[in-house]
């Protein structure tokens, strides 16, 4: 059979294999993704394709309580290729879905075309590919697509650099910026940059036994460097963002959250042995759950599920030294390392180095994941093509399946208990106390989540006794991850009867909403949700609680006042952000409230909520920041008459009364025309740098007004005011990302001429595979 063709058949399978696995949780309109997912990134993928018709800003999203730059939102994506286009010919109905499955056929694929580039088997590509995209590591985030999207990179930026290496210098440099590129649009960058990360070592490690070694070190910078320039447009307005948001400021954002519990390393084996538990922390009342899927177990991030079976192919590859396997392995062993996060002290160096943003240590297991997934599809060939002493590994396996089983059942009958095993283990602490007591439920070695690991090693270590061929063997290993993913796929959502729920009695033409949090365990989703995206879009409402990743650290400091105050019984900063409703489970008591609907969710009209724009009363201005929001939250005062300003400096401010008529609220646009007595018109939309205003024409400055919101001064008499925003440094990001994508072409499409390619020391001792 010609060897492209068997190629695009193995390409095909792939595809299928995913398919059969993951489109059954969203036929019949349900949503492949948690709960969480549902109400916020099937939300945005809604938003978008309403943006690329008109409908809605792609850069501002007035909906989102006090207002938010929403292309710098980490779980839009807007300018990725793949949302592109899912948004223009996808249906909105199906627009999240399809995009869903496609990121993880994009992930196995990757991975296959990587171990196809270095020459390993069909088989051993069709079982890293699986191993890599349907593993537990990208399992875990299935209902992060920006996160999903990136799983490409990584597989093919080492691709990349055996294009460099074998000769195809130009190509491999496009091919690597065309990865990074990809995945830095997705918008979420942190697993994008770990995955540069990982190509860099395997560049570096590969070109040490290259004679040409600068050539490949050359491509490797210059891969990296135009890949930042492809997504451009999405990474300068972010940073920009980055800049002035809390995420790098406030406090709360532990620098090790979702560290990997050492004890948890056997999940790599073993998935729900130290897992599938997570503490959730909902208003200060803490929850300790067990999950039913991997999106909200295993800790969900520390994830480290690999699979008996590709890792024993692992080992073989490593065993053997087969080329590239020993750089594999060292990416996939600082992967682990990384991944402990403060249970080690590289991790607290490494944050010295300046990657203080990056809070969640686990996630460098894509690095353990991608080199345990392509070092597996390399045991494949490795175990096929062993011819001397093959009986002495298949009954290495056979033995290690029956120690493994062992020693689970010896553990499960001697194990103490939880406060005796801790002071047995000579180790403390609240997370060992919850993982011990999870164990014994899932330490007993006979459940479907021990025994089937255990019996793929079996069956593995016959195969290899037997000399079966690699199909078989491939087979054994596949459907042991197949498995896994079957079994631990999020449950269907039903996305139209979660959007009418989440209606309840509440009318849509309200224009700020507090939501109440709303949490309760449990799947019961007959309930309004507060989402972590600023908006309740599903609703068409939305509110101030802002609890994304890069929204402005004002913003952030605000909101969390105003949730404290509204704890307290006070709502006066709610009502300075214009919030004119407020949503609550249970029936508040308040004088300043007006009950207008009751049922599973009570709704109550704010009476003193401020107007979106009008001219107060009186005005104050203070010098810093912080002292205006703690004027604002002082209990004397009266909401609306007062508002304080920044850097005001020689405005003239009548007392005459002056009329507001909001023409155009909408699409990153404000229009308004105002008639009187003129002074400084208060707008009840966050400040941002982007905004740039006109009076009658002409430009006007911005005032900070209130801490968070906008002003600015109008004269006496009628004048036309136009506000409208475009986000910092988006432009320029825009010119980047076309520079870039011309030289990506030019690269792809015209050879370089380079030193001739010189194969490693590895490759002439096992040309017998490659």
């Amino acid at each position: 059979m010609n060897r492209g063709f068997s190629a695009f058949l193995f390409f095909f399978l792939i595809i299928i294999v995913v398919l059969a696995i993951l489109a059954p949780v969203w036929w019949n309109g349900g949503i492949p993704a948690t709960k969480d997912t549902v109400l916020t990134n099937v939300p945005l993928a809604v938003y978008h394709q309403r943006a690329l018709h008109g409908e809605e800003s792609l850069f501002w999203c007035h909906d989102g309580g006090c207002g938010f730059p929403i292309h710098a939102e980490s779980q839009g994506g807007f300018f990725h290729p793949w949302n592109f286009i899912t948004a223009l010919t996808v249906p909105v109905s199906w627009v999240y879905q399809v995009r869903w499955v496609g990121a993880v056929v994009f992930g196995c694929l990757a991975m296959f075309a990587f171990l196809r580039g270095r020459m390993v088997s069909l088989w051993g590509a069709l079982v890293g590919g699986i191993a890599y995209g349907l593993g537990g590591y990208w399992a875990a985030r299935l209902d992060m697509l920006p996160l999903l999207l990136a799983a490409p990179v990584l597989p093919l930026g080492w691709l990349a650099v055996e294009w460099i290496i074998g000769g195809r210098w130009n190509r491999g440099v496009a091919l690597g910026m065309g990865a990074i590129g990809w995945g830095l649009l997705a918008g979420h960058f942190q697993l994008t940059i770990i995955a540069v990360f990982g190509v860099v070592i395997y560049g570096l490690g590969r070109g040490l036994s290259m004679k040409n070694f600068a050539a490949v070190v050359t491509g490797v910078i210059l891969m990296c460097c135009l890949g930042v320039g492809i997504g451009g447009l999405q990474v300068l307005p972010s940073l920009e963002l980055l800049v002035r948001s809390g995420r790098m400021t406030l406090a709360g954002l532990g620098t090790g959250d979702f560290s990997l519990f050492p004890l948890q390393v056997i999940g790599m084996l073993f998935p729900r042995m130290f897992g599938f538990q997570r503490t959730v922390r909902f208003d200060s009342v803490e929850e300790w759950t067990g999950g039913d899927y991997w999106g909200s177990g295993v800790f969900w991030e520390a994830c480290p599920y690999m699979g008996a079976g590709i890792f024993v192919l692992a080992l073989v590859a490593m065993f053997k030294r087969y080329p590239c396997a020993g750089w594999l392995g060292i990416i996939a062993l600082i992967g682990l390392v990384l991944a402990l996060g403060n249970y080690t002290p590289l991790w607290s160096w490494l944050q010295g180095l300046g990657f203080k943003g990056f809070r969640i240590p686990a996630r460098f297991l894509l690095l353990s994941a991608a080199g345990v997934a392509a070092l597996g599809g390399i045991g494949v060939d490795a175990i096929a093509d062993s011819v001397k002493r093959r009986w002495i590994l298949g009954v290495v396996i056979v033995l290690a399946a029956i120690g493994l089983a062992i020693s689970l059942w010896v553990a499960s009958e001697i194990m103490p208990a939880v406060g005796d095993t801790s002071e047995w283990m000579g180790l403390s602490g609240e997370r060992l106390e919850r993982t011990l007591t999870h164990a014994q439920v899932t330490l007993p070695p006979w459940v479907p989540d021990q025994a089937v690991p255990l019996g793929a090693l079996m069956v593995l270590g016959l195969a290899v006794l037997l000399k079966l061929p690699r199909g078989i063997i491939a087979l054994v290993v596949g459907l042991e991850i197949v498995f896994f993913a079957c079994r631990v796929l999020p449950p269907s959502m039903d996305y139209d009867k979660l959007k009418q729920d989440a209606r309840v009695s509440v009318s849509d033409n309200i224009d700020r909403v507090y939501s109440v949090p709303l949490y309760r365990s449990g799947g019961d989703w007959n309930r309004l949700k507060a989402v972590p995206a600023n908006v309740n879009w599903l609703s068409g409402i939305s509110r101030l609680d802002v609890r994304g990743s890069l929204f402005d650290e004002r913003m952030m400091r605000y909101t969390q006042a105003a949730k404290e105050e509204f704890i307290g019984g006070g709502h006066r900063l709610l009502g300075l952000a214009g919030t004119d409703v407020i949503l609550s489970r249970q029936e508040l008591d308040n004088p300043g409230f007006e009950k207008i609907s009751d049922g599973d969710v009570f709704a109550y009209r704010v009476k003193d909520a401020v107007p979106i724009a009008y001219f107060p009363e009186q005005l104050s201005s203070l010098t810093s920041s912080e002292s205006v929001l703690y004027a604002l939250m002082n209990p004397n005062l009266e909401i609306g008459r007062f508002v304080y300003l920044e850097g005001w400096k020689g405005i003239v401010v009548t007392g005459a009364e002056s009329d507001v008529d909001v023409k155009k609220w909408k699409n990153g646009v404000i229009e308004l025309n105002t008639d009187g007595g003129g002074g400084v018109l208060r707008i009840t939309e966050a400040y941002d740098p982007g905004w740039n205003a006109q009076l009658d024409g002409g430009s006007v400055s911005l005032l900070r007004a209130d801490y968070l919101f906008m002003a600015l001064q109008v004269p006496q008499g009628h004048h036309r005011i136009r506000l409208w925003y475009e986000p910092p440094r988006f432009w320029q990001g825009v010119g980047l990302s076309a520079v870039s994508i011309m030289m990506f072409i030019l690269f792809w499409v015209f050879p370089i001429r380079r030193p001739e390619p010189v194969e490693d020391f590895e490759d002439e001792e096992e040309s017998i595979i490659y």
